[in-house]
């Protein structure tokens, strides 16, 4: 059974915000409305949503806030900035603070739905395989980032693009 893809969107903009969650909830998405970046942050962990959807402009704190404290919580739900702010430093800021996409108003929602398939057609319709390489008797896991030796000692390496300092050491531990 496929999971219902969840999305905590928050905009204050109410008559724009509820049209797209309408056209949001027929695609098939569970969608949970804010109308403020502090209410969104308060509803996080209670939706546990798979997308954020923000708008930057709302009272309270701003989506850019709203992004950095989501951030601090979870490095991996995904988050896309709705704006009327649409010039390129406000982009690059959305960006910087690990967001996955931008997009400027007006859009077309079919483009926000296009956008959101592609993110997660593969992560919600289909079952990946781990993806292996194999080199003598050594195993690299591409998917849990591990290698293991022939005499099954795991190191774990962080994922690229991760915050862990260039210094610090891999997790290493004894085989199952």
């Amino acid at each position: 059974m496929k999971s219902t893809l969840k999305i905590l969107f928050a905009d204050d903009d109410l008559k724009y915000s509820l049209v797209l969650k309408r056209f949001l909830e027929r695609e098939g998405y569970e969608v949970t409305y804010t109308g403020n970046g502090t209410m969104a942050l308060k509803q996080f962990p209670v939706v546990k949503p798979d997308l954020v959807l923000l708008d930057i402009n709302m009272p309270g704190l701003n989506g850019f806030e709203v992004a950095e404290k989501i951030r601090e919580q979870d490095r991996h739900v995904l988050i896309f900035f709705l704006s009327d702010r649409s010039d390129k430093n406000d982009r690059l800021k959305g960006f910087s603070l690990r967001g996955n996409d931008y997009l400027a108003k007006p859009f077309y929602p079919e483009e926000l739905i296009a956008r959101i398939k592609d993110r997660f057609e593969i992560g919600v319709h289909e079952n990946v395989q781990e993806e292996s390489f194999h080199f003598g008797n050594t195993t690299f896991n591409y998917t849990t980032n591990e290698i293991r030796t022939g005499n099954n000692k795991v190191d774990h390496f962080p994922p690229s693009g991760s915050s862990a300092n260039p210094g610090d050491k891999p997790e290493s531990g004894g085989g199952s």
